[in-house]
């Protein structure tokens, strides 16, 4: 979303606002598909996982609003149309299941090798790809091991990870203001999540 978004408000800058309040949507979104996940296979660490995205998509929320209130009340609503995969292709869930087994493994690995250090390397790395499947592999990890609190920070990293790739597109194909807006929003998941984690 924030890849087709950023490309049609660089082309069509009046659409601008539209497409960072379609950007806050689809992060916010992404926050709590995460909480979802975390709930469905470790209910124990939903709360630790919740109490920091909820309050980053809640401030998403309210910088858009803010920045964009007179936009969305005064001008008409832009129409566009975006296509967008169908989720559940084959391909797409036989290629999540090869991302979700490379990304157990290589936490596994390098927990074993470097600890929780190499726990936050994997998150880091793996949320750039996908933050569902190292959200999954870290939810089920932190039901058998010791070290429950690295697995959620891994978690909030990963999602960290995966914003600030989403930022990098913004960079690459959006117009200056939007670059702006999407900067804004990576700024507050990693302050919010960073001050979670460090606590």
């Amino acid at each position: 979303v924030t890849y087709e978004l950023s490309k049609k408000a660089k082309f069509y800058p009046e659409i601008t606002p539209s497409a960072a309040l379609g950007i806050t949507l689809a992060w916010t979104l992404m926050n709590f598909r995460v909480i979802f996940l975390s709930y469905v296979i470790n209910p124990d660490i939903v709360v630790n996982i919740s109490i920091p995205l909820i309050i980053v998509s809640i401030l998403y929320i309210i910088f858009i609003y803010i920045k964009y209130r007179k936009e969305f009340f005064i001008k008409k609503e832009e129409k566009n149309t975006l296509q967008i995969n169908n989720p559940f292709e084959i391909s797409s869930a036989l290629q999540f299941a090869f991302i979700y087994a490379v990304i157990l493994l290589s936490v596994k690995a390098l927990d074993f090798y470097f600890g929780s250090k190499g726990v936050y390397l994997a998150s880091f790395i793996s949320g750039v790809i996908d933050v569902d499947a190292i959200t999954i592999s870290l939810s089920k990890l932190a039901k058998t091991e010791n070290i429950k609190d690295v697995y959620i920070n891994g978690i909030l990293l990963a999602a960290v990870s995966n914003s600030f790739f989403k930022f990098i597109y913004a960079v690459i194909f959006g117009n200056s203001k939007l670059k702006k807006d999407v900067f804004i929003l990576f700024v507050i998941i990693t302050i919010v999540c960073g001050i979670y984690i460090l606590i």
